[in-house]
């Protein structure tokens, strides 16, 4: 006897074919139960744990056609496979029985090992469904509890992370435009997009409370991707719009997670090239983070990405711990010195990175202005370029607009 296992159900009104199918499989390991007519068939698969069902089609009452077609309406044995076994052998009757939910026939009078070779296949395919079926069920709960355990470490709830899931289904973010401007003329050179999240009951959430969590459990990559997607979509508008204005670029935040994902430079230029953007006017924005996690493969990316023609920001300067020395290493353009600077007046740290970005043959982008003071003081350093309050908070797509237009027809932000 050979060690196959698996649970068969055998039925058909014949007692011979039963008996002569029985024995056949029981032989080879299965283990066999019977059922002489459609209606104590359909019992059987719901209470045993059956995992082939071969089945007669003509029997009285019920055919085998209508059998399987029950079978298959019913949640415990929808995924059973049926294979018929039968005398019929035209085209029609095979595409009645397959349209129904049958897996195979088996064609009578049967041979032993035609009989053999489809229930060996069946059954293996079956116990193979089951163990994916379990192992996804086991995925399902170590990711929940992953997902209680990211939470909790964060403080945050769980009904948060499910929240922001599906807001990332829904694509529930909008994003709004900040303004960068020159310091000298008062002219907009672009926007920064700063993604905000519209919560259906809870309003605008802000980034500072969704974003470090998203990038935590892996949701920043959908967040970006629909970040960067949309970006794009509105420089393609802008650009229709205003024709002369194709020197306007828009600056994108981009993760860790999200810049060494190797499809990322593929989905920004499939992007651009279907919005018709130029690759000049996005601008991609990185921490100091990222260039020290992972160096090597993030001056990769990174030269990709100057390839194309798309200039790359160092976001926050001066707050993270990259080396002065490897900086020389990555193909970085602009650096962009962090809102705390300027708001705690170090002067000094700011002019030192000032300094720093003209002997790497950098440019400087201040962020955080608010006063004209401040913006003062930040001339004064040679400081040309920046974006904050002073100028405009961040709005949405349709203000911004109204900005643009009002840039060209000469009504500046700077007084």
């Amino acid at each position: 006897m050979s060690n196959k296992s698996g649970n068969i159900l055998v039925v058909d009104d014949s007692s011979i074919n039963r008996k002569l199918l029985a024995a056949i499989l029981s032989l080879q390991g299965y283990n066999i139960s019977e059922a002489a007519d459609g209606r104590e068939a359909l019992d059987k698969a719901d209470i045993d744990l059956t995992d082939l069902i071969l089945l007669d089609v003509n029997m009285p009452e019920m055919s085998g056609y209508d059998v399987c077609a029950e079978l298959k309406q019913n949640l415990n044995t929808k995924d059973i496979p049926v294979i018929f076994v039968t005398a019929l052998e035209s085209l029609w009757d095979r595409i009645e029985g397959f349209s129904v939910g049958g897996v195979d026939y088996i064609h009578k009078p049967f041979e032993n090992i035609e009989v053999l070779a489809r229930v060996d296949t069946h059954v293996q395919l079956r116990q193979l469904q089951k163990q994916l079926h379990l192992r996804a069920q086991s995925l399902e709960l170590q990711n929940a509890i992953l997902q209680n355990e990211i939470c909790d470490r964060f403080g945050v709830d769980l009904e948060f992370y499910k929240d922001l899931e599906a807001a990332c289904l829904r694509q529930e973010f909008k994003l709004y435009y900040q303004p960068i401007v020159n310091f000298n003329t008062g002219r907009i050179l672009g926007f920064e997009a700063l993604v905000r999240w519209i919560h259906p009951i809870d309003g605008i959430i802000a980034p500072d409370r969704f974003i470090p969590f998203a990038e935590n459990t892996g949701l920043i990559n959908p967040i970006g991707e629909w970040v960067l997607k949309e970006a794009i979509r509105q420089l393609g508008i802008w650009k229709k719009m205003f024709p002369t204005g194709d020197y306007l670029s828009v600056s994108v935040n981009v993760s860790a997670n999200q810049l060494l994902n190797n499809s990322l430079v593929g989905f920004a230029q499939r992007a651009l090239l279907e919005n018709n953007v130029s690759c000049h006017q996005l601008k991609l924005e990185i921490t100091e983070s990222v260039l020290v996690n992972d160096p090597d493969a993030t001056v990769e990316i990174l030269q990709e990405f100057k390839n194309l023609g798309i200039e790359l920001y160092i976001d926050d300067f001066g707050t993270g711990y990259s080396s002065l020395s490897r900086l020389y290493d990555f193909p970085v353009d602009v650096l962009k010195i962090d809102r705390s600077f300027i708001k705690k007046g170090k002067w000094a740290i700011v002019k030192a990175i000032v300094q720093i970005a003209a002997a790497m043959d950098k440019e400087i982008i201040v962020e955080g202005v608010e006063t004209l003071e401040e913006l003062t003081a930040l001339k004064n350093m040679s400081c040309c370029q920046g974006q904050g309050y002073y100028f405009s908070k961040p709005v949405d797509d349709l203000t911004a607009t109204r900005m643009i237009n009002n840039d060209l027809q000469g009504s500046l932000l700077i007084n």
